[in-house]
């Protein structure tokens, strides 16, 4: 190690405890060496190396070559460090480290720059913003190495999916979605896009679950699965509308709940939060399965949003929060889910309503709702609220037209008290 000590250059014994062991140098060391012009560890420089070019010439040669065949060792090491992140430019997702190295990429079978489907988070009007990784790590086999998770998306819907990729980024697996072809021929599906995926430890056995979120281009269905980390299909959840963000709350006993948030079509566009038991997972679809007695005037419409294959779904809640009875007097057209906070003891859910206008919601351990707050822009500096027009009548008038404007499926019907599902 005479270079090290004359010279300060950064080398390191590959192994440290015999003394005829080769050595190594990684590349950042080195040009941070090579910049300063001065020792690394702060050793004189001999006045040799100083006064003989020719030295130092080929002191740096014998730099670059160890440089060289430290290379392929860096390139291990890089590829063996946890990832932290992703970026896509254009059609390239290149999985980072937290130095925000490069670990490795692949191409994605989309044309067209993907950048805008794979962000992390989304914005709602400027205000609320919404996190929905494309990518998850996680350790699937319990070996200490990340594994990652990702929407594979491609110009043919039927090849589009979930893929799993080992640490150094070998493809272990990939799952195409699944839906009802017949119903994919109509003009309402057949078009799903990536909207949020995670991994977590859903049903207390120790090992992660991938969780995925699909919508359907249209802004109509919407595909939540479930797979185990080998790729095994758990849960395949059909909704007839736009859930729009997913979220997972571990309870006392180890497994969680899943939260999901959006609209439902056959509803007429109602906000919906609907609740999945970690361990008994639906496979079919959501309520309420037919066009609802108060919509049956727009039938001929709506029965087009209903997957003719799926079964009925069990889910352990299902809220609706009625999107005329609420937004009508404020003058938007639409009204969803772009939150959900939960806690042990309520549900936290803000409802986007239209410019400038939020909504709180906050559910009890019974599901019974609580509380209704304003936010954003939403109070103006005369009587009555505006976000596109006006709400006519006091604050209080307005909270109660939204506190009626809630209803609960009680696996047949809507009711006004909450249901829970009992555990399995």
């Amino acid at each position: 190690m005479r270079w090290e000590k004359d010279h300060g250059l950064p080398i390191h014994r590959i192994n440290r405890e015999a003394k005829k062991s080769k050595v190594i140098a990684l590349k950042p060391e080195l040009d941070r060496w090579l910049l300063r012009g001065r020792p690394e560890n702060g050793a004189s420089e001999s006045s040799t190396a100083r006064r003989s070019p020719g030295l130092l010439a080929g002191l740096i040669a014998a730099v670059l070559t160890l440089a060289g065949g430290a290379g392929l060792l860096i390139s291990i090491l890089l590829r063996d460090s946890p990832p932290a992140g992703y970026k896509v430019e254009g059609r390239i997702l290149s999985i980072i480290d937290g130095g925000g190295r490069t670990k490795w990429t692949i191409e994605i079978p989309a044309s067209g720059d993907q950048s805008s489907i794979y962000d992390e988070a989304d914005v709602v009007d400027g205000t609320a913003k919404l996190d929905r990784p494309k990518v998850a790590f996680l350790d699937a086999d319990g070996n200490g190495k990340q594994e990652t998770a990702l929407f594979w998306n491609d110009d043919i819907p039927e090849k589009r999916g979930i893929a799993l990729y080992d640490h150094k980024g070998v493809r272990l697996w990939l799952r195409e979605l699944r839906y009802d072809i017949e119903y994919a021929r109509t003009r309402w599906g057949g078009d799903f896009v990536p909207v949020q995926i995670q991994a977590a430890d859903i049903d207390g056995d120790g090992r992660p679950e991938i969780l995925a979120l699909w919508r359907d281009n249209r802004e109509c269905p919407s595909v939540f699965q479930v797979f185990s980390s080998d790729g095994e299909e758990l849960g395949h959840y059909d909704h007839t509308g736009t859930f729009q963000v997913f979220t997972v709350f571990h309870r006392a006993d180890g497994a969680a709940d899943i939260l999901l948030g959006g609209t439902n079509n056959l509803l007429g566009g109602d906000a919906v939060l609907v609740g999945l038991d970690g361990r008994d997972l639906p496979k079919g679809l959501g309520p309420p399965y037919a066009v609802p007695d108060d919509l049956r005037d727009r039938a001929a419409d709506l029965e087009r949003f209903v997957p003719r294959q799926a079964p009925p779904a069990r889910q352990k809640f299902y809220v609706r929060i009625r999107h005329n009875e609420i937004s009508r007097g404020l003058g938007t057209q639409w009204m969803w889910l772009v939150r959900i906070s939960p806690a042990p003891d309520h549900i936290s859910a803000l409802l986007f309503m239209g410019r400038d206008a939020f909504l709180t919601c906050d559910f009890g351990a019974d599901l019974a709702l609580r509380d209704l707050r304003p936010g954003a822009d939403f109070i103006r500096a005369f009587d009555g609220w505006r976000a596109r027009g006006i709400v006519h009548g006091s604050q209080r008038a307005f909270l109660d037209r939204c506190r009626r404007g809630v209803s609960y499926w009680d696996g047949r019907t809507w009711t006004s008290q909450p249901t829970v599902f009992p555990q399995p």
